[in-house]
């Protein structure tokens, strides 16, 4: 017993210390907008909302491609697992590129999801392209931790959302914020900066 609960607290502790460095991450980054300006904390916000909704479309894909590559590498079948895990990729493309072209084609209309306000509606059609190319990188990202779920990995998983989120992307988005003062489309620069560290370093891990 005393085995297998130690297993289980190292694994529980490894997943909830990237769960929280994930969340965390970008609650800093709703701060820092709140010191730029109202509006810009008012569009990030409402804009981040849409993102994290869309975002949702990848649990079902996570979910099972977490349980389906566990399930042939505990039959000692790793070459299924490869093609589930290619497979995977490719529905995680095809969505991301959908809905990233989504936020592009639809840059004037999104903002009208949560505001009228006219000087947050020029700050969401600003923010729109960059919102999808984050979400290409994220979704890709998060297919590549999925497989690292997968084989029980979840401090490598920690590592990775360490590094990308609070070694790249925060400090990147606030110097890109305030140093170089792009403002708000900084913040999400630096978040792009961050997610694409994040699914580099999940791929090759």
């Amino acid at each position: 017993m005393k085995e297998w609960l130690g297993r289980w607290l190292r694994q529980c502790l490894a997943m909830a210390i990237g769960g929280c460095f994930e969340e965390w991450q970008i609650q800093v980054i709703s701060f820092m907008a709140g010191r730029i300006s109202s509006p810009a904390v008012a569009t990030h916000n409402g804009i981040l909302q849409v993102f994290l909704v869309l975002d949702s479309l990848m649990f079902g894909p996570m979910n099972a491609t977490t349980v389906r590559i566990a399930h042939h590498l505990s039959q000692e079948d790793p070459e299924t697992g490869k093609k589930v895990m290619r497979f995977s990729y490719t529905v995680a493309s095809s969505v991301a590129l959908l809905v990233a072209l989504g936020f592009i084609l639809g840059r004037h209309h999104i903002g009208h999801i949560f505001t009228s306000d006219p000087g947050i509606l020029d700050l969401a059609t600003e923010l729109s392209p960059l919102c999808g190319a984050c979400y290409v990188m994220l979704c890709l990202g998060l297919m590549s931790l999925a497989t690292l779920d997968a084989q029980c990995r979840p401090a490598t998983m920690a590592g990775v959302f360490f590094f990308g989120g609070w070694l790249v992307s925060l400090p990147l988005a606030w110097v890109l914020a305030f140093k170089v003062d792009l403002g708000l489309p900084g913040l999400w620069y630096g978040m792009a900066g961050g997610y694409l560290v994040i699914m580099l370093m999940s791929v090759i891990q």
